[in-house]
């Protein structure tokens, strides 16, 4: 963010450049975190996992000697008769305590966790898909209408390409893309599913300045009409409930 705001304040630059320059700040800082959870497995190591492990003793002081330590002579420490035991430690002599569950399985429900279905559905998806209809594109003259965009890099990929060429490539994205973020959908609230997936708040803002800038055509309701069972709201798995979100009624007044 300093970058951007020492790029703005030390030069005048064009709203293209400045929109260019911060979609591929997002995207850089998305590619360190990722390299950086690779490295970490990778030095990781394999973990294995043996039930019967036999307990050792140090050897460390087998060769310890007493007498070269002090000279003195170690005398034999004769047994001491045990005190006699109470009546209550009679009565529960033999009787073994519960014992302790220390291995308790916490279960994690990772399919109710929305940003886990966002990791499933990256933004370079939608960027490699409309960078390989371009490339399609330049051998071919038919008008293409690329739907349901949420990835602010792939929308901005294609308004590169009409500031190019001659391009009759026209994309358009949904309400919901730009009006709500992760930071707004609780975990297992499947009625937010959707494929591709609503996304953070810097690619929401994005959008916004995309279609100012012209670079979205439409905004389409992408409306589907799924049933609530079909949701999956009683478990709220992301990973079972059916894409789609039931808004075709509020995406004006959403926008």
């Amino acid at each position: 963010m300093r970058d951007i705001k020492k790029r703005r304040q030390s030069s005048y630059h064009d709203i293209y450049e400045d929109l260019d320059y911060r979609i591929k700040v997002i995207e850089s800082d998305i590619q360190a975190i990722s390299k950086a959870e690779i490295t970490t497995y990778q030095t990781a190591g394999s973990t294995v996992y043996s039930k019967n492990i036999a307990r050792r003793r140090s050897s460390s002081f087998s060769d310890f000697s007493f007498r070269e330590f002090s000279g003195a002579v170690p005398q034999e420490e004769t047994a001491q008769p045990a005190p006699p035991m109470s009546s209550i430690q009679k009565r529960l002599k033999g009787k073994r305590p519960v014992p302790l569950n220390t291995h308790m399985e916490v279960t994690i429900q990772k399919d109710r966790i929305y940003l886990n279905h966002v990791a499933n559905i990256p933004d370079k998806w939608e960027l490699k898909g409309v960078k390989k209809i371009l490339e399609v594109l330049q051998a071919e003259s038919c008008k293409v209408h690329i739907c349901n965009l949420s990835s602010a890099a792939a929308v901005n990929k294609i308004r590169q390409n009409k500031s190019t060429n001659d391009s009759t490539v026209t994309c358009d994205t949904c309400p919901h893309y730009m009006s709500f973020s992760d930071k707004d959908i609780q975990d297992g609230d499947t009625r937010f599913k959707d494929y591709p997936p609503i996304r953070n708040q810097a690619n929401c803002n994005l959008l916004w300045e995309l279609l100012k800038l012209k670079g979205i055509d439409i905004i389409s309701s992408h409306h589907a009409s799924i049933p609530s069972e079909y949701k999956n709201l009683d478990n709220g798995s992301f990973r079972k409930a059916v894409s789609g979100i039931n808004g075709l009624g509020f995406s004006m007044q959403i926008v």
